[in-house]
């Protein structure tokens, strides 16, 4: 027995040495996939002959060990090799391999895998497919509960959206993107997405906000460890600056970039960088410096091969040397830079039609492979034409039940749709109901706004005409008669006040912008708070109905803030897109749990919602305790 008991106690040693040796090579295996993937990413783009080899050893260590997840990895960095070709039809191949094997293996690159291919079929001018993958990472999140990657997907189709130039979906998006990932606290998924709305107002030259979105970037680098993009993100701030004529901050900015750029190594980029400071220095005169880094930023260029960067430096520097009055140098730079420019646009060009040739040889496969169903369509139809024949008989038995239950079915439908007509009259009944309380209100407002100003105003007034002749008189008490007209100061200025809070006028009369700017003097004239507003697309009128609900809303907003936000700024954003106008009332006050319920909280965020409902848009908060509040509206115009 106790030679029994040593022998299992031997083979349970075995094979636990065993099963600890199987795990440490999958892991060695899989460490070593990893390092080689990252070399690839490193090398691809400047050696793809390089690249190609590192991608090949990637099949082979994972083949030879069964890491089918390493394998799907070989097969993304062969797509990505043959995509720099130029070769789509192998780029598809391989993609949908590796797609395959993360499907199946459940692993989260399937997200990445979905991406990738969206990009391949927007090269390809194939929108309908490119969104199609986008949509199809969405339901792979919500069928795996994997919500980590939502608000990049919402990033991604923002980004697609605004290629399309469909401005309207591509804010949406990048702004639920926003929202979740300060829902769910997700520092680098807000990161991308905040990135994403800075290029969107960059793009739309929309320069205060983009600066808005790329320095809170910044700030939410700051609470990271490790910030690999942040010089990019010091590049964009640098970039705004200069678009808003401030040099000073942008050539600061450009600088903290290029100081990490230097540290990490990274030539391209310092290439760029060392472009934009001489660029900049040449919009301020600073002839010199202009000339010192654009030299520096092309001879890196020379060596990186960025051709680009390299015509831009040439570009840049044939206008310095003509302002400095040195012609010869500037006629140089310019000849070098237009036969660059030649050459770069035959590049351009080969490419084009590199391109078209592909789309064009796709077509044509996808023509052949219609034909090739087409004709085993017709097969089937012709195998099946007998047996459709044979089954007519219980066909037309089949239809007489299927008659009678379909009589019923559409009686329980009609009784349905008569339901429905019912709810939509009442619904009617009851919007016509408010908004004839809404004008009502409006005009009591106004009567009493005018009772205020004309009579009790004018009251007042005449008092205080009266009581300032008792000055000539003697006054018994002159420290008493002192405080009294100044009580009168103040009653006259209170009963303005309230007419003009209660009066709409300002916005029936100058409209909803002028009206918001008197509203943030308003609140900044408290010295409790900083209020900020930003407008874009809101050069001509809207509908004085919607100014006036509009208005309403945020003031009832601003008033909640200053009531119980302890905030220190608050910021107004009114963004008119084609037909929508999305206003966003944003502070940085404590924030809220909004499904409590609290106290004296004013209407309310259900009536909030319903006065955006009546107006035809959506109501939407984002808030959490200690987090800050957005308020998001959008309107119908």
């Amino acid at each position: 027995m106790r030679h029994l008991l040593r022998g299992c106690t031997c083979l349970i040693y075995l094979l636990s040495a065993s099963f600890a040796q199987r795990v440490f090579a999958a892991n060695a295996v899989s460490s070593k996939v990893d390092a080689l993937s990252a070399q690839f990413e490193k090398v691809y783009s400047r050696s793809p002959d390089s690249a190609f080899r590192i991608a090949a050893e990637i099949y082979r260590i994972s083949s030879a060990n069964g890491d089918q997840r390493g394998v799907s990895i070989a097969n993304m960095r062969y797509g990505n090799f043959y995509n720099l070709k130029g070769s789509y039809d192998s780029v598809k191949k391989y993609y949908k391999k590796a797609l395959a094997i993360r499907q199946q293996l459940h692993l989260s690159e399937v997200v990445s895998t979905y991406y990738s291919l969206s990009k391949l079929y927007n090269t390809l001018g194939q929108k309908d497919s490119s969104f199609f993958f986008l949509y199809e990472a969405q339901k792979w999140c919500e069928t795996t509960a994997d919500k980590k990657y939502v608000s990049k997907i919402y990033t991604y189709l923002g980004g697609l959206y605004l290629d399309y130039n469909d401005t309207v979906n591509a804010l949406r998006n990048l702004l639920i993107a926003n929202n979740i990932a300060r829902q769910n606290k997700d520092t680098e998924s807000l990161i991308i997405a905040c990135t994403e709305l800075g290029n969107y107002h960059f793009q739309r030259e929309h320069f205060d906000s983009a600066l808005f979105y790329f320095k809170k970037c910044e700030t939410l680098f700051s609470d990271r460890q490790q910030a690999i993009d942040l010089p990019d993100i010091y590049n964009n701030i640098g970039l705004a600056y200069t678009y808003q004529n401030n040099a000073g901050l942008a050539i600061a900015y450009y600088h903290k970039a290029l100081s990490i750029y230097s540290k990490n190594k990274q030539l391209n980029e310092i290439a760029l960088t060392y472009q934009n400071i001489g660029s900049t220095y040449l919009y301020i005169h600073s002839i010199d410096s202009s000339i010192h880094y654009l030299q520096a930023g092309k001879k890196l260029s020379l060596e990186t091969g960025d051709r680009n960067i390299e015509a831009k430096c040439l570009d840049y520097l044939a206008d310095a040397y003509s302002e400095k009055g040195n012609y010869k140098k500037a006629f140089e730079y310019r000849k070098q830079f237009g036969d660059l420019s030649d050459s770069l646009m035959n590049d351009d060009k080969i490419k084009q039609i590199a391109e078209m040739q592909a789309k064009y040889e796709t077509e044509k496969k996808e023509q052949q492979i219609n034909l090739l169903n087409e004709k085993t369509k017709r097969r089937l139809a012709e195998r099946n034409g007998f047996i459709a024949g044979s089954a007519v008989l219980l066909v037309l038995l089949a239809a007489l039940g299927y008659f009678y239950v379909q009589r019923q079915r559409l009686a329980l439908q009609n009784a349905e749709i008569a339901s429905q007509r019912i709810t939509v009259l009442l619904n009617e009944q009851e919007i016509k109901t408010y908004n004839a309380m809404i004008e009502g209100q409006e005009e009591e407002r106004k009567r009493v706004a005018e009772e205020l100003h004309d009579r009790l105003g004018s009251m007042l007034s005449t008092v205080k005409l009266w009581f300032g002749a008792l000055e000539d008189k003697a006054v018994p008490n002159k420290e008493q008669y002192t405080k009294v007209n100044h009580l009168l100061d103040d009653a006259v200025d209170e009963v303005r006040k309230v007419s003009h809070n209660l009066s709409t006028g300002m916005v029936m009369s100058f409209g909803l912008v002028p009206a918001l700017e008197e509203l943030c003097r308003g609140i900044d004239a408290s010295g409790l708070i900083k209020c900020r507003l930003l407008a874009y697309g809101m050069d001509e009128r809207i509908d004085n109905q919607k100014e006036t609900g509009i208005y309403r809303m945020v003031q009832e907003l601003a008033s909640n803030i200053l009531k119980h936000a302890k905030a220190t700024r608050i910021i107004i954003q009114l963004n008119l897109v084609e037909n929508e106008l999305n206003v966003t009332v944003e502070d940085d006050g404590t924030g809220f749990d909004p499904t409590a319920r609290r106290p004296g909280s004013g209407i309310g965020l259900k009536n909030l919602e319903t006065r955006a409902a009546r107006l035809g848009g959506t109501y939407h908060i984002d808030t959490s305790p200690g987090k800050g509040t957005i308020s998001i509206i959008n309107i119908p115009v």
